[in-house]
């Protein structure tokens, strides 16, 4: 596996750090080259880096032979947020001239997945009963695919089919249909309010949250006891501070 930073190239871009990989890791997708992860004068031996068969790029290095090009960007953005985006080269959408029967063929012999959602099991073997039921073209497959993928809301109840562009036609019924062994719905989570700890807060912040929330207020309350009996509590008390009005005074330069 072939590791890149883009922090090396443009230093910390803070809240646009994940799209600022995004647009290189496109760039190295179109061209075929990925480039250098400058700077680096040693490794850091407890990577085990051949041992787990990763490779950091320190050259230009040519796009590995492979049927498809595809890259993953991870950031751990401003502000605390994580994210993980998988991209990989539009080959299937860009096939022309030599490549277009190539292209044509891979798209025959490739598997699709198919996910279906609904607010019951009954309601979820009727939706792939009704595609079934409205003769979907074999061609419009890999479509069908992105469109259910893509563009449709996902609802608790879920299922999915895996099936060929040879064998559609035969595959998509509801016997087919896979889902989680346990029929029920999935339970609503509960809801979680997450404050950073990386400047993000303003006087107040979370007063109205007391007051609306009982939840949440005696959380607050559980946290004040804890602080009050440490060995050297805190003079002051979180909800306190939530609930305290921070006056602000102009001043004449202002």
């Amino acid at each position: 596996m072939l590791v890149g930073s883009v922090k090396t190239n443009l230093g910390h871009s803070e809240a646009v750090s994940g799209i600022t990989s995004i647009i290189k890791v496109v760039l190295a997708l179109e061209r075929g080259v990925i480039p250098p992860t400058i700077g680096i004068t040693n490794l850091n031996p407890s990577l085990k880096l051949n041992e787990r068969n990763i490779k950091i790029v320190q050259a230009t290095t040519l796009w590995p032979k492979s049927n498809i090009r595809r890259a993953g960007v991870n950031s751990f953005g401003y502000g605390g947020a994580n994210a993980h985006a998988i991209l990989e080269a539009p080959l299937l959408s860009m096939a022309h001239n030599d490549n277009a029967s190539s292209e044509s063929a891979r798209v025959e012999k490739s598997a699709f997945i198919l996910p279906f959602s609904a607010y019951s099991k009954e309601s979820l073997i009727g939706r792939v009963d009704d595609m079934f039921l409205n003769n979907v073209s074999e061609k419009s497959l890999p479509s069908l695919a992105y469109t259910l993928g893509s563009r449709r809301s996902n609802f608790p109840i879920r299922g999915y089919i895996i099936t060929k562009t040879n064998i559609f036609t035969k595959y998509l019924h509801s016997s087919n249909l896979r889902t989680l062994n346990d029929d029920s719905a999935i339970p609503v989570l509960p809801i979680s309010f997450v404050f950073t700890g990386q400047g993000a807060q303003w006087p107040s912040m979370g007063r109205d949250l007391m007051h609306e929330f009982p939840v949440f207020r005696q959380t607050i309350t559980d946290l004040n006891s804890a602080l009050a009996i440490l060995p050297d509590p805190p003079s002051w008390s979180l909800s306190g501070e939530l609930t305290r009005f921070v006056l602000c005074r102009k001043t004449e330069n202002s």
